[in-house]
């Protein structure tokens, strides 16, 4: 079931939503990465997914799945792109889904909750924490930002406009 107007309800001061699955509004979602090269920090996003967060009666008790094309990359630096599409990286053309699935889902403090999972690529599979929060007050299950790590194995998922 999708949806999109739904009454919260409170876990630990936190505002949640009802049990029930939702589905990745990418209107409001943003599937973004950093990665640190040399001395800076190199921003970037997929711009084709889908995904669902089942919401079970406690956070503990929910899931996250998330699926996207690898090709839909962008850092919008079109030689970078291309780098990051080839067998250095990401091998879209052989692997063009990446997949991460929640194992699980823990209240870390105030808005944040971290997530455990399994994320399938070509060149990895296997455990990836990921942390996702609420801030400015939006509803997590409104708007996510999800930002898998590629190097470190690690992602941050961050609420907000």
């Amino acid at each position: 079931m999708t949806e999109t107007a739904v009454q919260g309800r409170e876990y630990q001061g936190v505002s949640i939503p009802p049990p029930g699955t939702y589905e990745l509004d990418a209107v409001h979602t943003v599937v973004g990465f950093v990665a640190r090269h040399m001395l800076s920090k190199v921003r970037g996003q997929f711009t084709e997914f889908a995904g669902t967060i089942e919401v079970g009666d406690s956070p503990q008790d929910s899931r996250v799945e998330v699926e996207v094309k690898t090709e839909s990359i962008t850092t919008h630096t079109e030689k970078r792109d291309q780098h990051l599409m080839s067998g250095d990286f990401l091998e879209t053309e052989q692997h063009p889904v990446l997949t991460f699935t929640s194992t699980a889902v823990r209240p870390t403090g105030g808005t944040s909750f971290e997530l455990d999972g399994t994320s399938r690529s070509r060149t990895s599979r296997g455990p990836s924490p990921s942390r996702e929060s609420s801030s400015g007050g939006a509803p997590i299950w409104k708007r996510s930002r999800c930002s898998p790590r590629r190097r470190r194995r690690r992602s941050t998922a961050r609420t907000g406009g």
